[in-house]
């Protein structure tokens, strides 16, 4: 894979520390380690739903969205969460729909988490960066850390 520019959210689980302080490894394992290892595909899922119903040239739009929704990178690394969508700035339409599928997304990844007792705090940047796997590097993730 080679750079990408667009959008990185860098989201922090916060009480995240005392949680595990408090809890056996294994009630952890058992509770939470689920919910954020299938968050990605569960956020995705339900961002994409939501767009595709209020859609207004729903078959254009919808084959838009597929195609960002496939770019979507998504590291979770202990209690830090980096949600990347390759946005150039090169058509407005899909510009705009980058980003309303990035909010989608974290509404819903801040729901279903705060729901679950993990409430998140974050930040959105812009900028050239690199992911491949849980391995990541660039300016944008930088300043959002």
């Amino acid at each position: 894979m080679s750079t990408q520019i667009g959008l990185i959210a860098y989201l922090d689980i916060l009480g995240y520390k005392n949680l595990l302080e408090k809890n056996e490894p294994e009630d952890i394992a058992k509770n939470v380690l689920p919910l954020l290892s299938s968050i990605d595909k569960d956020v995705i899922l339900l961002a994409k739903k939501e767009l595709i119903e209020v859609a207004t040239e729903k078959e254009k739009t919808n084959i838009m969205i597929d195609n960002i929704i496939e770019t979507i990178k998504f590291i979770v690394i202990s209690d830090s969460i980096v949600v990347a969508i390759p946005c150039e700035y090169q058509n407005q339409f899909k510009d705009v729909l980058c980003w309303v599928i990035l909010f989608s997304i974290l509404i819903n990844l801040q729901g279903n988490l705060f729901i679950s007792g993990l409430p998140l705090r974050g930040v959105i940047n812009y900028g050239k960066y690199y992911l491949e796997k849980n391995c990541f590097a660039g300016r944008p993730i930088v300043e959002a850390y």
